[in-house]
């Protein structure tokens, strides 16, 4: 319970900040018209081609995934626990009854709340929009039950890359590459469903379609997805990178002790 209580007064405080300095919010949403607006003249221009897809729909899917993709600096997460890991300051959580993930996470849970809060409105009303799709009140909360799962599974597995700092040094490139194989296997570059069918084999056996592809597919309808299946799943794959970000953090901190000695 105290480590509860503890948690609301980290969200209290890093909704204070947060409020203080909004700009990097605004600006992500200020770029979000403008990446989704690339995507329907490239797929406009291809549509002219004859090549046959659904263009409403994967404008519909687009404008979901990008919401997930754009909800935080994930990129910024895994480079500023590398960097506090590198530098020394991660020591301060040693002493500290507060985890380094929850002090992490309240700021996560504020300012990607805040940027859903205004951007996922605006997503529902491209959907409705530009595709056919009827959205009814079971799929819109179905949508937003996944939508916080994948949110969660993004958070944690970024952790965990931030935390492979124990083990080496600080590695942009490793987390840029991180970034590159996520955007792909989670349907950000091209959904996952005109992929072929040997690809996404492939990739139902790893975390990353459960990172944003799976809710924009359930509530876009791009594909047949079934809503407790994919919650099972997803929730299996968070289960999975937790115990990996607690190994992980145990293993760092007792070679952290062993350095020390």
């Amino acid at each position: 319970m105290t480590s509860f209580y503890s948690f609301i007064s980290l969200l209290k405080l890093q909704l204070r900040q947060f409020t203080a300095f909004r700009f990097d919010t605004f600006t992500k949403l200020a770029g979000y018209p403008l990446q989704l607006g690339m995507m329907v003249v490239l797929w406009g221009f291809l549509e002219e081609l004859g090549t046959g897809f659904d263009t409403q729909a994967i404008i519909a899917y687009y404008a979901i995934i990008f919401v997930c993709q754009k909800q935080y600096p994930f990129v910024r997460l895994a480079l500023e626990v590398q960097m506090k890991i590198f530098q020394g300051d991660i020591f301060r959580n040693y002493v500290q009854p507060i985890p380094l993930i929850s002090e992490l996470f309240a700021k996560y849970c504020v300012q990607a709340m805040f940027y859903l809060l205004i951007a996922m409105p605006l997503a529902l009303f491209v959907v409705v929009g530009v595709s056919d799709v009827s959205l009814s009140v079971t799929r819109v909360l179905g949508f937003f039950v996944l939508c916080i799962g994948a949110a969660i599974l993004c958070f944690l597995l970024w952790y965990m890359i931030g935390l492979t700092a124990f083990f080496t040094t600080m590695n942009r490139g490793a987390v840029q590459l991180f970034s590159i194989v996520q955007d792909f296997a989670k349907g950000a570059i091209v959904p996952l469903s005109l992929l072929p069918d040997s690809w996404n084999s492939v990739l139902a056996m790893t975390p990353f379609p459960h990172m944003a592809h799976t809710a924009a597919a359930y509530l876009t309808q791009i594909e047949p997805t079934n809503f407790w299946d994919v919650l099972a799943l997803q929730w299996l794959w968070i289960g999975i990178a937790y115990l990996g970000c607690v190994a992980l953090w145990n293993k760092g901190v007792k070679r952290d002790n062993l350095s020390l000695v």
